[in-house]
């Protein structure tokens, strides 16, 4: 896109041009590898702009010069701000190098972009929302060539659907006409707009069509070679997802599926909630989401009937949830996502026309990407160019996130290393815990890492001790050139189950210093030693002490943690302190859990309410009798303290007169049993 005065390059740090870049073109010449990071992109394929951009990247356009678009933003609402709702997004052009080459977010302020289309004369259509007076609106803009709003579309290039609403997905018609999907209310809003940014009265109900219940989730729309769009929907009451079926004039095309609507996903399963949907070029459809917990893709035909023989029987082994996919020029089908078993990074599958993995992308079909900056990266949009490499946009902890993928050309570099898991648990029984580091987007050269193990400081849980819990560690780990095996550190874990029971406790291995030009990806594993109990589990007060008033009833929390096998229970017995017996609830109370059962159970103590003037009393409650092999853990002891609902009176003295005042404080049976008093 041409720059302007308007549209300045912002100083790039150094984080956002890569070193890495200089290491991977000096590296031994290889042969290409699709699915490898472009090591000529950002760094080691990747990069984000948190200094510049807030909220996840929804959408990135390729450029016909090797630049590309990138858009998103977030929806903030009473969670994120005290002050107010509001929207807000953010436009900009990378360059080749995947440098921040334009800024254009002056031109979307305040509003979210969720989905990009460039025109043929170089003007870019954008649609999302924007937070207008108590609600979102369906926004589409169209900007010029430099990045400004386009001053001769709608008005001053904003269009505006009234009422709550939210654009999702849009597509450029050859005619110059803009087709944008979302929602309004519970339904499917779908709109054609003339260039210059009026409805167009041939289409639908002067211009809009509305159509099923649809969620704030997911929507995306194709257009047919015939003309005709095709929408993907996620029923806002069962996240079923289907696919509406338009004709040219924007009413049901009754040619496709059940009267213009097709069902995506076994009636018999679980319902499939789609995320992505693209067309082939023989008029099927794509569709990619989630069902049953786990990544789901299918394919309809041009009718609307599901083609079986596309059978993707890797994407719900490998995917716990698919939220992108793409189709290049060969027919393959690019799908991402979130990986199963908790693995670090983002999972890119492609897949053959029959839905089998393609052997020769990536690793046996998939290709990992690993951001380090979060070890749970989002993608939600993938494009592919004409020699093949892909761009994937998504998030990286609230940053934009954009990475390169080669295709079938182009040198690859030395890769990102980084641990296969960022979370790994262990048992003091297994006397070691291992953590998995993987080297992944390329193997040219040989690289190497150092490691070492260290305190958990994130405070949220005991940290373990070295030397006690576990023996430290530190190291190096090697790769040859052309090695991508996965590489282990082994840490020894003490086993003292004979000493006093403990909760878990957590410590960390951290990856520093890799060498050889390779990156880092995730670079951290926290390990949890699990508490004492294995297998039936450890009992503790969820909190340990509480202060309350005479008349109450006091309710106390106990946790089963860890494990589960067996039923099991644990007693509650309240004992005296300051406070006696007749101060409050004194019978022991009995807890119980099924097998398998987790999860809190609650206890009830009556506090005892007396008319006496006393100072603060406290007792215990303290577990014991735990079952079936369960234990009871450090969290034993409940301290209660019961403050008196009465107050002694102070005496006024002095030449006013007057002479003594009977007081309470406290609520309203205090005020009553005073008024009592001073009436007997």
């Amino acid at each position: 896109m041409k720059r302007t005065s308007n549209s300045p390059v912002p100083h790039i740090g150094c984080r956002l041009v890569p070193t890495a870049v200089a290491s991977g073109l000096l590296a031994p010449v290889a042969l290409a590898a699709p699915g490898d990071l472009d090591p000529t992109f950002g760094d080691m394929g990747r990069t984000t702009w948190e200094q510049y951009f807030s909220g996840p990247a929804w959408s990135v356009q390729p450029l016909p010069a090797d630049e590309s678009l990138v858009a998103g933003g977030h929806y903030c609402d009473y969670y994120c701000s005290y002050y107010g709702l509001y929207d807000t997004g953010f436009f900009g052009e990378l360059s080749d190098s995947g440098a921040l080459a334009q800024n254009f977010t002056d031109s979307v302020t305040n509003r979210e972009i969720h989905e990009l289309a460039l025109q043929s004369d170089g003007k870019v259509v954008a649609v999302g929302r924007e937070y207008v007076g108590s609600v979102n609106e369906f926004t589409v803009m169209r900007m010029d060539p430099d990045g400004t709003l386009d001053s001769g579309f709608a008005d001053h290039g904003v269009w505006h659907q009234p009422a709550d609403s939210y654009g999702q997905a849009v597509t450029v018609d050859p005619a110059g006409t803009i087709t944008a999907a979302g929602t309004q209310g519970d339904s499917l809003l779908v709109v054609r707009l003339l260039s210059d940014g009026t409805p167009d009265p041939a289409f639908g109900s002067a211009g809009v069509f509305t159509g099923p219940a649809n969620s704030y989730i997911g929507t995306h729309i194709v257009r047919t070679m015939g003309g005709a769009y095709r929408i993907n929907v996620n029923s806002g009451t069962t996240g079923a997802c289907s696919v509406v079926g338009l004709s040219p004039a924007g009413q049901l095309d009754n040619s496709f599926g059940s009267s213009g609507i097709a069902s995506v996903g076994a009636p018999a399963a679980s319902p499939a909630s789609c995320a992505a949907m693209a067309a082939q070029a023989d008029g099927s459809l794509l569709l990619a989401g989630t069902q049953g917990g786990h990544g789901f893709a299918a394919r309809l035909l041009a009718s609307g009937a599901a083609d079986a023989s596309f059978v993707p029987g890797e994407v719900p082994t490998r995917l716990h949830t698919a939220t992108a996919l793409a189709v290049d020029a060969n027919g393959k089908v690019l799908i991402a996502g979130t990986p199963t078993g908790g693995l670090a990074g983002a999972l890119v599958l492609r897949l053959t026309a029959t839905g089998t993995l393609d052997p020769v992308f990536g690793g046996a079909g998939t290709a990992w990407i690993d951001v380090g900056k979060t070890p749970t990266p989002a993608i939600n949009d993938l494009k592919v160019l004409a020699d093949g490499r892909v761009l994937a946009a998504g998030d990286a902890m609230s940053a934009p996130l954009v990475v390169r993928l080669l295709g079938d050309s182009g040198s690859p570099g030395a890769g990102v290393i980084g641990v296969g898991a960022s979370f790994v648990q262990v048992k003091e029984k297994d006397h070691q815990a291992v953590v998995t580091v993987r080297r992944t987007g390329g193997a040219v050269g040989a690289v190497s890492v150092s490691y070492s193990s260290g305190d958990y400081t994130a405070g949220d849980a005991p940290t373990a001790t070295a030397g006690q819990d576990y023996t430290a560690v530190t190291g190096q780990l090697s790769w040859a050139d052309g090695d991508r095996s996965d590489r282990q550190i082994t840490v020894p874990i003490t086993d003292d189950s004979s000493g006093p029971v403990e909760m878990s406790e957590r410590f960390a291995v951290t990856l520093s210093s890799a060498t050889g030009g390779a990156a880092l990806g995730t670079g951290s594993s926290t390990l949890e030693i699990l508490g004492d109990g294995d297998p039936a589990g450890q009992f503790d007060f969820q909190e340990t002490s509480a202060t309350v008033s005479e008349g109450a009833v006091l309710t106390v929390v106990v946790n089963r943690n860890y494990y589960s096998a067996g039923a099991v229970s644990v007693t509650l017995t309240p004992t005296p302190g300051s406070a006696g017996t007749a101060d409050f609830a004194s019978a022991p109370v009995t807890l119980s859990w099924a097998d398998g059962e987790t999860g809190p159970k609650q206890a009830t103590f009556a506090i005892t309410q007396d008319n006496t003037v006393e100072s603060s009393e406290s007792f215990t409650i303290v577990l014991s009798n735990p079952t079936n092999g369960a234990v009871i853990g450090p969290q034993s002891v409940y301290t209660v303290t019961i403050q008196d609902l009465t107050v002694g009176p102070p005496h006024s003295s002095g030449s006013g007169g007057g002479g003594s005042l009977d007081w309470l404080v406290l609520g309203s049976l205090g005020l009553a049993r005073w008024l009592r008093r001073r009436g007997s």
